[in-house]
């Protein structure tokens, strides 16, 4: 056997996020003689949700979002719900619970911290990697997985109003005029955490369409909602899972109140201010009922607390833009124009990848099958970059990471589909 014959393989991964954390640990525990690397631009370890605004809480709870070869959360919560939803991710909870992730599975070796990918390319029937920071060099690697994610950055739009991408706590925006596009998880706390009072800001959210939204909080059993969530939907034939989704949101909505007294949860200060209690079940039913008859199998906006921006009269919510200048907006009730003229804009209408700049143009998200798997590179893989329509990304990133994983291993095989 020739000496380059008995050098290991190489496996190259790009990101050292969820995705990439779950990638790295699957991939080292099934292929022991691969020569493994994890890069990452950063300085530690923290990923799209690692590092978030202060008071963030995340849609998911730790039950759902952690990954199966890393349980730290083991009890199911008891019904009755903790208001301080201590059942989810709160300020930087995640990226500790990623760092510990990567310590106690001993991953932290592998992974070359603030070594940006800056270009990914075909070398034979491997790739290349061109790597900057410190030590600028190009690498060859038999094989290639990418997680960088869909959320690596704002998808911008052509627009003359200038454009907000990103909040800054250090620089927050005060006494400025605001128009929020998109409906979202993102888009919905982008929109709240603009309207806090002591900002002053006029704040509007643009909609194209109605938002189906559930509280974190089941108002019946106490639990987390993603739990019944779930076990409903995935339950259910898909073809009547919209109609008998809508159904229990509507029941929800109109029976709140009663919900919350029977349970003993209902919130101390809601019988202080029926009014502001009111105009929030208003809008949660009018968001409920304008929403898009399919939207439910695809989308459930489980950010509910801007519903009390829009019922303290602190967040306005209008239409669809008019035209391309972005000062003209649909009412939302009755369609008329109405004139808003926003200091800034926010377009918070989804996220773009690097995938295409980093590859010179050759790669594209829609070019994978499955998400991960890519039809005619087989040693290339993408990890982290699917929409889920049930569950959340970094559970099925991991799904993802143990299916590369098991290709490149040969303990899974590949569906001739993905060749077609």
């Amino acid at each position: 056997m020739s000496p380059a014959a008995s050098q290991p393989s190489k496996l190259a991964v790009v990101g050292a996020g969820s995705a990439g954390l779950a990638s790295l640990f699957h991939a080292r525990r099934q292929l022991p003689d691969w020569e493994i690397t994890c890069f990452d631009r950063g300085e530690r370890i923290s990923g799209a949700w690692g590092d978030p605004h202060s008071g963030f809480v995340s849609t998911s709870t730790k039950y759902a979002t952690q990954f199966s070869c890393y349980r730290k959360f083991d009890a199911i919560p008891e019904a009755g719900g903790d208001q301080e939803r201590a059942d989810f991710f709160r300020d930087d909870e995640y990226g500790r619970y990623l760092r510990s992730f990567a310590e106690d599975c001993e991953l932290t070796d592998a992974i070359r911290f603030s070594t940006p990918v800056e270009r990914v390319e075909p070398a034979g029937s491997g790739w290349q990697l061109t790597l900057g920071g410190a030590s600028p060099r190009k690498e060859r690697f038999d094989a290639l997985i990418l997680a960088t994610g869909l959320a690596e950055r704002p998808r911008e739009i052509r627009c003359p109003v200038p454009q907000l991408l990103a909040l800054d706590e250090d620089r927050p925006v005060r006494e400025q005029t605001v128009v929020v596009l998109g409906g979202g998880e993102s888009a919905v706390d982008m929109a709240n955490r603009l309207a806090a009072p002591e900002l002053g800001n006029r704040v509007y959210l643009s909609l194209r369409s109605g938002i189906r939204v559930s509280p974190r909080y089941h108002p019946i059993r106490g639990v987390p909602s993603d739990f019944l969530r779930t076990r409903l939907m995935l339950s259910i034939h898909r073809d009547v899972r919209t109609a008998v989704g809508q159904k229990f949101v509507e029941a929800r909505i109109h029976h709140q109140e009663l919900f919350e007294r029977l349970t003993g949860r209902r919130r101390p200060d809601a019988d202080e201010a029926p009014t502001v209690t009111e105009r929030r079940k208003a809008w949660a039913a009018k968001l409920t009922h304008r929403a898009k008859d399919d939207l439910f199998s695809v989308y459930h906006n489980k950010s509910d607390d801007f519903l009390d921006a829009i019922a303290e009269k602190r967040l306005t919510v209008v239409g669809p833009p008019l035209d391309e200048s972005y000062r003209s907006f649909a009412d939302f009730d009755d369609g008329e124009a109405l004139e808003v003229r926003p200091d800034l804009l926010v377009p918070t209408i989804g996220f773009t990848s690097a995938l295409a700049e980093l590859s010179g143009g050759a790669l594209r998200p829609r070019d994978f099958y499955w998400g991960c798997v890519h039809p005619k590179h087989e040693s290339l893989f993408l990890v982290g970059f699917a929409r889920p329509i049930l569950g959340n990304i970094p559970s099925i990133s991991e799904m993802q990471a143990r299916y590369v994983a098991g290709l490149l291993a040969g303990f899974s095989r590949l569906y001739t589909a993905a060749k077609s």
